[in-house]
């Protein structure tokens, strides 16, 4: 299966990136979590627009790509903590973005966000309120990451190598994006 493969492929990528920031610490910390937000913001920013380009044949597989954008969640959060949209647009926002030449590159990127929101749900656990970006799906997230992995499961197997090549390559530039930022706790919890 697909979704295996690209479980064992990225296993170290994933690793590394929460080896990078300790984001369960940097979200508890009201110095650092708007921070977060506007690093997550300026990725996903871009690299949903460029998933954007393919909505069409996600939509022929049964995706929904415009219920699984997250930039929206993340712009929400941040004018719930007092940002004006003015503001975000002053966000200096992330360049160097995995390629995304076709399709199944852009399968291996999704892959990518929508595994992240399974990581968002250990985030809110340890949080007071949690926002509607690490919360996302909510309590459908397993239904969501389960649909997604059963299309994903049923993409041709050739192109396996494409799928994990861009998932790798998401992680990677997620990971120097984030690395760029010091997400430091200004107190302890």
């Amino acid at each position: 299966m697909i979704s295996d493969t690209l479980k064992t492929t990225t296993r170290a990528a994933h690793d590394k990136i929460e080896n990078t920031v300790d984001l369960v610490a940097a979200t508890k910390d009201e110095v650092t979590y708007p921070e977060v937000l506007k690093a997550f913001y300026a990725y996903y920013l871009p690299l949903e627009a460029k998933l954007f380009t393919y909505h069409d044949q996600f939509a022929d597989i049964g995706i929904n790509l415009n219920t699984r954008l997250k930039t929206g969640l993340i712009a929400f959060d941040l004018e719930t903590l007092g940002f004006r949209s003015a503001e975000l647009e002053t966000i200096k926002l992330c360049e160097d973005l995995p390629a995304i030449p076709d399709f199944y590159a852009a399968m291996g990127c999704l892959y990518v966000l929508e595994g992240s929101t399974l990581g968002g749900q250990v985030i809110c656990k340890n949080l007071k309120s949690c926002d509607t970006f690490f919360r996302a799906y909510d309590d459908q997230t397993m239904v969501m990451w389960n649909s997604f992995k059963n299309v994903l499961n049923n993409l041709p197997a050739d192109k396996e190598q494409i799928i994990a090549k861009a998932a790798r390559e998401t992680f990677s530039t997620l990971n120097k994006w984030l690395a760029s930022f010091n997400f430091t706790p200004t107190t302890k919890h």
